[in-house]
């Protein structure tokens, strides 16, 4: 009724203004409502934004694995049965294993991620959650170092166990395919492996937009396996000893 009460009247449309003004009866034919939208980066700005959190991946694990097999070498060649001689326990020893192997991958972390950053436009959106990611994901794989060495007897078997534990959890983590390109059941299969939460946590720092809450997850399962893994390598050197 509306509509042929404004189309039987358009001279009254034209004395309102038309153009969306109110019509005969208050009818509006369109009504257009202006917002400001900010655009939101919710993905990577170049391919070295996924592939670089795989690169220091690859990188913490070699350097975790290497300070593993030294330290299965130092146990059986007696250089931590010497070390105890001083007036020092077997925590402390292990302790100190610990921090140096945590300054490394630190140090591997900060050198790839300034490589990226000068040479390939890597440009994390914070870097606080960056530097966060990387404490986490350092504390991680010293755990991982702590458990391989003390499953380990010789430094062949703790190389090899090492590595046949990682490769499988790099490739459901997303150390080879990036997480977003792999099907849904390997996402899923993949949340076993603390490569995927370290690769997740360093994206999420990265071109992901992570938040401090959406960061909890993944850091809190890189810190949960770090402990433990600490704890069961430590507990495996004390039965020895």
């Amino acid at each position: 009724g509306e509509l042929r009460t404004f189309l039987a009247e358009p001279s009254g449309a034209a004395a309102t203004g038309g153009g969306g003004a109110a019509g005969p009866g208050g009818w509006k034919p369109v009504v257009i409502e202006k917002r400001s939208l900010s655009a939101e980066r919710r993905s990577p700005a170049n391919a070295f934004e996924v592939t670089f959190p795989q690169g220091m991946l690859w990188g913490v694990i070699g350097c975790a694995l290497g300070f593993a097999v030294s330290l299965v070498s130092e146990r059986t060649r007696g250089t931590l049965m010497r070390l105890q001689t001083a007036p020092v326990s077997r925590t402390h020893v292990l302790a100190g294993k610990a921090v140096a192997c945590l300054a490394a991958i630190a140090a591997v972390l900060g050198l790839l991620m300034g490589m990226g950053w000068a040479f390939f436009g890597v440009r994390p959106t914070s870097w606080g959650l960056l530097l966060a990611a990387a404490a986490w994901l350092a504390v991680c794989f010293v755990g991982i170092m702590m458990a391989v060495s003390g499953l380990g007897k010789t430094e062949q078997s703790a190389g090899g166990l090492g590595w046949a534990l990682m490769m499988p959890l790099t490739l459901l983590g997303g150390g080879m395919v990036p997480l977003f390109a792999m099907p849904r059941w390997m996402q899923a299969a993949g949340s076993v492996s603390p490569v995927k939460w370290g690769v997740l946590a360093l994206e999420g720092a990265l071109w992901r937009g992570f938040g401090p809450a959406e960061m909890l997850v993944p850091c809190a399962v890189l810190v949960a396996v770090g402990v433990a893994g600490f704890l069961l390598g430590a507990r495996l050197f004390g039965a020895e000893g």
